[in-house]
């Protein structure tokens, strides 16, 4: 069922998270330390068997709603039944992303849309929706993206949209912080997770422009969701509760080169 029944971890006991696409990947790797340190963890996703799966593997400190971030009744789902099982929200880790890729030739309207309201619109409202029960000593991290720094053919729309997260981070740090919220984004490089099959490109190239990338990357190798999620967990965390408004990038040193 979705919904029935030294560290780090001694600064997030007890408190509430809001984890959006955490079924896979980074989102998956931030809920499942998220509950593994106490918190008590609700996750948004729209694949309903693979959340319900993932629920059951984190256990009691797990709780899951299916649904889209692009949809404003979802979002109202997810913050209702915070309400009603917890009462209030401490933590928003908005995280859920669309990375199809087209190049400006090929680009439709329709993927335009879906990029755009998943990692814009989806972002703002998930904030939006939680923030009127959450109080102060709150966080929020955003998942944004070194693509937003890094140009990349095919990826302008993508980037953009993980340019725009990035932004309203920064604003929103500035509305957000006299009632003691802070908000900060994580911005991973490229991490082995599954959310680049969906784009437009065949596997052979994605495959070919990841060597390239990884080449240049001076660490000499791609990042886990493990290493993104221990980032977000320090700004979860009161252990950085003089930090908001800031991007962590996760890269391997990437954006250096």
């Amino acid at each position: 069922m979705l919904f029935s029944d030294a560290s780090l971890a001694t600064v997030c006991e007890s408190k509430v998270a809001l984890v959006t696409g955490g079924t896979s990947g980074i989102g998956l790797a931030a809920a499942r330390r998220l509950s593994a340190d106490g918190v008590h963890t609700l996750i948004l996703a729209r694949d309903t068997r693979a959340l319900e799966r993932v629920v059951a593997k984190l256990g009691p400190k797990a709780c899951g709603v299916a649904g889209d971030v692009s949809n404003l009744p979802d979002l109202d789902r997810l913050v209702e039944q915070a309400v009603e099982r917890f009462g209030r929200i401490d933590i928003v880790v908005a995280n859920a992303g669309s990375a199809l890729r087209s190049s400006l030739d090929e680009m439709k309207e329709a993927t335009f849309e879906s990029i755009v309201n998943v990692n814009v619109k989806g972002v703002f409202f998930t904030i939006q929706k939680a923030i009127p029960i959450m109080k102060p000593g709150g966080s929020i991290v955003v998942t944004t993206s070194v693509a937003s720094k890094k140009a990349m053919t095919g990826g302008a729309v993508y980037s953009a949209s993980k340019a725009a997260a990035r932004a309203l981070v920064r604003s929103l740090a500035v509305e957000l912080g006299p009632r003691g919220i802070r908000i900060n984004a994580v911005s991973p490089g490229l991490i082995v997770t599954g959310i680049g099959r969906g784009s437009t490109a065949s596997d052979s190239d994605r495959q070919e422009r990841a060597e390239r990338i990884r080449s240049r990357i001076p660490l000499g190798r791609f990042g886990s969701p493990e290493e993104v999620a221990s980032v977000i967990l320090f700004l979860a965390s009161d252990a950085s509760s003089y930090v908001t408004g800031a991007e962590f990038v996760v890269d391997g040193g990437l954006v250096c080169t």
